[in-house]
């Protein structure tokens, strides 16, 4: 989301994390962890960031060694459309009064009586531009921090384009940057050069990508505004003939034909399908010149007769895993397969207590028969760019799917041979759960599950979709260890798997994507090279942060986030990782160090608490599968087999069959969990503590 700047903090860093990295280029040697301390922290240029934002106490330390050198300053070298940029800046903190806490009174108003100093040599600058000189404005680094968005706002403030007119002002835009932010975050010059600013619109390609973007993709882009005079049909030319385009981005035709109205745009049905008869048509010729490879990958799962070799083979696009017969077997005879994935990858999430965003199933592979095998997939770049997806859909991206396969073909592995060897079903184990293992280990009674007697796989995956809806709504009416059936009877609006109750008190800690904590963790570990910040700081390779990365690390410490201890760094940095793949931890598994700091970024607004039975992305995951209420692109098989709207073919009701026995694995998972939280508090679970703890 952008907030303060048009591009976010955390976009700045994504694009300078490990530029130019390779192998290489990493020293082989570590780097001691006092090195940490060594970081030149006198590296970059001031930016502005209110008290909110978590950089901000970094920017206000500098301040005062910035303003005592300016002082000082006995070189006469003028200064450039940079340090002017940077006065702005700075003079921003001294209007607000923001400087360390920890100044005496009489340096504190000695520093703000600076402000007007700095706002009248930002002034002379600028009222000294003209046609003559406005080449040393683009000199601006538009890569530092927004300064290009800081200049845009001096040019506005100080009327430069009425000196120079704006076709000058839009030359001036094209060398800096050319985003279309930029401009169309100037709402004055939007409003006064309206004809000149709708041409632009309309005649430059950046401008209609912008635009399908801001309509459709996910990121929210604020503080925009367009000419009154660009209307509707205006808009949708515009898209039109870019489709027609020879060379239009894919992920713009996938954002149209996909699309939902946003901002009061809503597309037609017959532009939609030429949006999506081009994507189809490009996408065609790519394959056909080899710009564009399918990637196919095929997942094996075999369980090994006594006597036949376990070795797991894998490799680009294969993936195969061997188990022994007798260790499945004996799982299978003890009616323990059920229990098996609860015990071993705890309904397929990681040691945070949560489904992955990208990458849903972490289970770790000590051995054959323990767990199942974690493959993570490291897709070339080419794949990637056709993997975005629009502001209604489910990231259900390649990594997603294979991932998804490997945990469907394991679950069908071991109903197939329960059917086949011991005519019995995992189905059948579900029942035993809630119909007696419930009660026998939480002592919560009354839940209720009847197994389909039926032989076709139409009539049991219809059983267990409209099942599950049947579970939540028992599993929401406990009370005093009962499930309320007289609550059940008087209910009959459709129960989501939204929002159902946790007996536990803070269930989860969240990110709250409204806060710092979204660019934080996007800066640490997000890559646009081999390695991310985070990956930098846990092997000791400091020495090889860019200037760029040493403005982060120290931001990072500054605001409490990174110690100079990298044995803490380490533990933290797993935490964090945590919550960039996952979006929440299971706060009660935290103690110690941990738990405090999870407490501080809650009170700091950067984590949020959830008392509900699933995450967010959990029920996300769960709505993808079974309904319509949150993506345009859901399966919807609890829509489906409710209304009667499923295929006839008995191999696609096979499939959903396997999928819905998953979806029941997690949802067990994650009320067996709640229960043993809720009703065997610190008997059963260890608590995750930090080393220093």
């Amino acid at each position: 989301m952008l907030k303060e700047y048009p591009r976010p903090f955390a976009q700045q860093a994504a694009s300078a994390l490990g530029v130019g990295f390779s192998v290489l280029s990493i020293k082989t040697s570590s780097v001691p962890s006092n090195a940490m301390n060594e970081v030149d922290q006198k590296n970059g240029r001031i930016k502005y960031f209110p008290p909110s934002h978590f950089a901000y106490p970094f920017y206000i330390a500098k301040i005062p060694m910035f303003l005592d050198a300016l002082g000082d300053k006995t070189c006469k070298k003028e200064d450039d459309i940079n340090d002017i940029i940077e006065y702005y800046n700075v003079a921003r903190y001294l209007e607000e009064g923001y400087l360390p806490p920890k100044l005496e009174e009489e340096e504190r108003s000695r520093y703000l009586k600076q402000k007007g100093a700095l706002r009248r040599r930002i002034k002379s600058i600028f009222d000294s531009v003209d046609t003559d000189n406005l080449s040393i404005l683009e000199k601006c680094d538009a890569g530092y921090f927004n300064y290009d968005d800081d200049l845009f706002f001096l040019l506005v403030k100080y009327d430069v384009d009425k000196k120079v007119g704006i076709q000058t002002i839009i030359k001036l835009w094209e060398n800096i940057s050319g985003s279309p932010q930029l401009l169309l975050r100037r709402k004055r010059l939007v409003d006064e050069y309206d004809s000149a600013i709708r041409k632009l619109i309309t005649t430059n390609n950046k401008f209609v990508e912008f635009l399908i973007q801001y309509y459709f993709s996910r990121e929210k882009v604020e503080g925009i505004h367009l000419p009154l005079k660009i209307y509707r049909d205006a808009i949708l030319n515009m898209f039109k003939s870019y489709i027609k385009q020879d060379s239009p981005k894919l992920d713009c035709l996938r954002y149209i034909s996909e699309s939902v109205p946003r901002y009061g745009l809503e597309i037609p049905s017959e532009l939609k399908t030429l949006a999506k008869n081009r994507y189809d048509e490009l996408v065609g010729r790519e394959r056909l010149t080899g710009n564009i490879i399918d990637v196919a990958f095929c997942v094996k799962i075999e369980v090994v007769e006594n006597g036949g070799k376990l070795e797991e083979k894998d490799g680009p696009g294969y993936i195969e895993c061997k188990y022994s017969a007798e260790s499945i077997d004996l799982l299978i005879e003890k009616d323990a397969v059920l229990a098996f994935f609860l015990r071993n990858f705890y309904g397929f999430v990681d040691d945070s207590g949560g489904i992955k965003d990208v990458c849903p199933f972490a289970i770790e592979t000590d051995d054959h028969i323990s767990c199942l095998p974690f493959f993570e997939l490291d897709l070339p770049i080419e794949c990637v760019f056709l993997e975005k997806f629009g502001n209604r859909e489910y990231d259900n991206n390649l990594t997603f799917r294979v991932q998804n396969e490997i945990v469907l073909k394991h679950i069908k592995m071991f109903e197939e041979r329960m059917m086949r060897k011991y005519n019995k079903s995992i189905e059948k184990e579900i029942s035993l759960y809630f119909n007696e293992k419930i009660k026998e280990k939480y002592g919560v009674g009354g839940f209720i599950f009847e197994p389909s007697t039926s032989r076709t796989y139409r009539e049991r995956s219809m059983n267990l979709a409209i099942q599950i809806e049947s579970i939540a709504r028992q599993f929401k009416s406990i009370k005093d260890n009962e499930v309320n059936q007289e609550l059940l009877s008087n209910c009959s609006s459709q129960v989501y798997l939204t929002n159902l109750p946790s007996y536990v008190k803070h269930k989860y800690v969240e990110v709250n994507n409204d806060s710092a904590m979204p660019e934080i963790l996007e800066i640490l570990f997000s890559k646009n090279g081999r390695y991310s910040l985070a990956d930098l700081i846990q092997e000791g390779e400091c020495g090889c942060f860019n200037e760029q990365q040493k403005t982060y690390y120290c931001i990072l410490v500054e605001c409490g986030i990174l110690l100079k201890d990298r044995k803490h760094n380490i533990v933290m940095l797993d935490l964090l990782k945590q919550l960039y793949q996952v979006g929440a931890l299971t706060y009660p598994r935290y103690a110690g160090l941990l738990k405090e700091r999870l407490d501080a970024f809650v009170d700091q607004g950067w984590l949020s608490w959830k008392d509900s039975l699933l995450t967010t992305k959990e029920e996300g995951f769960f709505s993808f599968y079974l309904d319509a209420k949150q993506f345009n692109n859901n399966l919807g098989l609890r829509n489906s087999y409710a209304h009667y709207t499923f295929k006839k073919d008995e191999g696609a009701h096979r499939k959903n069959y396997i999928i819905l026995l998953m979806l029941y694995v997690i949802l067990i998972s994650k009320i067996d969990a709640d229960l043993a939280w809720g009703f065997l508090r610190g008997n059963s679970e260890k608590l995750i503590q930090h080393p220093q703890t």
